[in-house]
């Protein structure tokens, strides 16, 4: 299944707001095996977006929009997903009526702009909003699916987390691909380097593999493709280039995952039962802590 993640929002072109819903939204349909093959953002310009969103459903099987669901004239992520699929808009009264009560709970009336919030391309399936006043919603038509959420990430990651993550699992099926990630941490080698020594794994069947710089350290990413309902078919391929990768960059590979520099030194010092001593000055004791 390929993916696409469109993210709407002027604020995220001009760089005021950092896109931390579209690296949520990435890391989880990678989880699931879902080849996340494009990002894009696109500011709050109905003629752009229609283009961005004609692209991404016509090249994509599955887009995962963010933002663009408020009330105002400018929010029209909705809109032209229903333009670009050929489907009329409908209002449903359920989220109409979930909006209301959320100014109710505020003592407020509802401005009427709100309403708008309450409408979503027909046939859609609506994701509840229990937090703000923009619900969700899953469109399915023609072998493509369109899942639009709010771009605020304390809306986005709870709507997706109890409604888009369920049935996403429901709905890829249990032989489809599958996607394993290790991370190796290396010190002592530039990127070049590295690359030389690796090249020829870099082709491997069913593996990825990805250099990335992190201030004094590299880190290679490594991806397993596996079509078995398990992930032992990826495992596998995981531990054999990481074999063959620690056998040819030797102890310039010092952890891997959620492993620290600081913490493998430190456990290194415990094991040898070395102990350390040291004399602050100006430091308030903060080397000491």
């Amino acid at each position: 299944m390929k993916a696409e993640i469109v993210s709407t929002g002027t604020e995220l072109l001009l760089g005021e707001t950092i896109n931390t819903s579209a690296h949520y939204v990435a890391g989880k349909l990678s989880s699931l095996g879902i080849e996340v093959d494009y990002h894009t953002t696109v500011g709050d310009n109905p003629e752009r977006l229609e283009q961005v969103l004609r692209q991404a459903i016509g090249r994509s099987d599955l887009v995962v929009t963010t933002g663009g669901l408020g009330p105002t004239i400018d929010d029209l992520t909705k809109e032209l997903v229903a333009k670009v699929m050929d489907i009329k808009m409908a209002l449903d009264p359920s989220s109409l009526e979930q909006i209301k009560q959320f100014f109710g709970r505020r003592k407020a009336p509802m401005p009427k702009n709100n309403e708008k919030q309450a409408y979503f391309p027909k046939d859609s399936k609506i994701l509840p909003n229990p937090i703000g006043t923009a619900p969700g919603a899953i469109i399915v038509k023609n072998g493509k699916t369109v899942i639009i959420l709010p771009g605020p990430p304390f809306e986005m990651t709870p709507m997706f987390d109890n409604f888009v993550w369920p049935e996403l699992q429901q709905t890829i099926k249990p032989e489809a691909e599958r996607m394993n990630e290790r991370v190796l941490k290396v010190f002592g080698m530039v990127e070049s380097a590295i690359e030389e020594v690796l090249v020829d794994l870099m082709n491997l069947p069913n593996l990825s593999m990805a250099l990335l710089a992190k201030r004094a350290e590299m880190h290679i990413r490594l991806v397993a493709r596996s079509s078995e309902k398990s992930s032992a078919e990826a495992e596998k391929v995981l531990d054999n280039a990481e074999t063959e990768i620690r056998r040819r960059l030797g102890n310039k590979v010092f952890g891997r995952g959620q492993e620290t520099m600081l913490g493998i030194v430190g456990q290194l010092l415990k094991d040898e039962k070395y102990t350390i001593a040291t004399a602050e000055s100006c430091t308030g004791g903060l080397l000491g802590a």
